[in-house]
């Protein structure tokens, strides 16, 4: 079991704080391609977080056969549960996701009204 961190949410607002910015900066260019019609409506970032972040963020996640594998007709994923069983950074990107101002930012670039951030999630339970 994986041993929380005691800066935990000093690192889960650094993450939310940086990916905010990203998508602060790009966030006109997001809306326009996001809203394209004729397509299925999307848009990216490269480069959300520095590249050492991103890296250590790739390098905790469980192995494949550690998690299990929901296979359905409209999804094909593995999923691992109780995040307490893992390293702590996955929680926190988690939660950074769900942070008030980048769900409000995504709600700014998609148009999307009333996006909410997941109340069903759990720091001991997350699929």
């Amino acid at each position: 079991m994986a041993t929380p961190d005691k800066n935990v949410l000093t690192d889960r607002k650094r993450y939310a704080d940086l990916i905010e910015a990203q998508l602060r900066s790009a966030k006109e260019r997001l809306a326009t391609e996001f809203r394209q019609s004729g397509r299925i409506q999307s848009c990216f970032v490269d480069d959300l977080l520095p590249e050492p972040m991103a890296r250590q963020i790739f390098a905790a996640f469980p192995n494949p056969s550690e998690m299990m594998a929901r296979k359905r007709l409209h999804e094909h994923k593995f999923v691992a549960a109780q995040m307490d069983r893992y390293n702590p950074v996955l929680e926190e990107i988690v939660f950074a996701f769900q942070d008030p101002g980048i769900v409000k930012l995504a709600e700014e670039i998609t148009g999307l009204a009333g996006l909410l951030p997941d109340e069903h999630l759990s720091p001991r339970a997350l699929a």
